[in-house]
C-alpha cells in the first residue's frame, strides 16, 4: 500500500511510483464511510487513473474484476489457452 495522491508530503505516494516506473499494474477499489471523505476520493481515484493511463498502466476499479483477473491468472498457471486460427470463424 501506498499514500494517495492528495498527500503530497507523504512519501511515496502513488504518483511518485507511478512517475518513477515502480508500478507496473494498479487494483484500486474506492470505498468511504463518510460523504465528506467521498469528494476527496472522487478526485484522487481520478487523478489515479488519469496518471495510470498517461504512463501505460493497466487499472482494476471493482472487486469483480480484480477477483476474475486473478482467477484467470490462477488457471493460466495451470491451463494452456487455445490458439486457433480466426478463418474457420469467418464462415459462421
Amino acid at each position: 500500500m501506498v499514500y494517495k495522491i492528495s498527500e503530497p508530503q507523504r512519501k511515496p505516494n502513488i504518483a511518485d511510483l507511478l512517475y518513477e516506473r515502480k508500478i507496473n499494474f494498479i487494483i484500486n477499489v474506492p470505498s468511504t464511510s463518510t460523504l465528506e471523505k467521498y469528494v476527496g476520493m472522487l478526485l484522487d481515484e481520478y487523478q489515479i487513473r488519469r496518471k495510470a493511463v498517461e504512463l501505460g498502466v493497466p487499472v482494476l476499479t471493482t472487486t469483480e474484476l480484480a477477483d476474475s483477473f486473478a482467477k484467470t491468472l490462477e488457471w493460466l498457471r495451470h491451463n494452456e489457452t487455445t490458439k486457433k486460427p480466426l478463418e474457420p470463424y469467418e464462415t459462421l
